[in-house]
């Protein structure tokens, strides 16, 4: 996926970070900015452990599609009806699907992980 240059930029800020030192950093983006695309590149090319968290599981279902498109293989933690759900749209959007329960790469509720 072609990212746009605030996308973009936003990378670039989270790069210069880690070049600096900085282990532990968070994606902040406005609404609507595509903070799903840009989180999943940003794993992608970091290629360490990572997590994604989500207020409401639907929103999972979305970092995880986002992930996927982006080839990045990865678990979902919560009920096995949530990751059966991350599969089948992954399947369905993608031919196959990225979800892996023994990968460093993560995606979650915010209630599931507090819980």
């Amino acid at each position: 996926m072609k990212l746009r240059w605030y996308q973009t930029k936003a990378l670039d800020d989270l790069d210069a970070g880690w070049s600096a030192g900085h282990k532990c950093q968070a994606l902040r983006m406005g609404t609507g900015t595509g903070k799903s695309a840009t989180s999943a590149a940003a794993i992608r090319d970091h290629g360490g452990g990572a997590l994604m968290m989500a207020h409401r599981s639907e929103i999972v279902g979305q970092l995880s599609l986002a992930l996927a498109r982006e080839g990045v293989r990865h678990r979902v933690i919560g009920p096995p009806s949530l990751s059966r759900l991350c599969r089948e749209m992954q399947i369905d959007d993608l031919g196959s699907h990225w979800v892996d329960a023994s990968c460093k790469v993560g995606v979650a509720s915010v209630q599931t992980l507090a819980g």
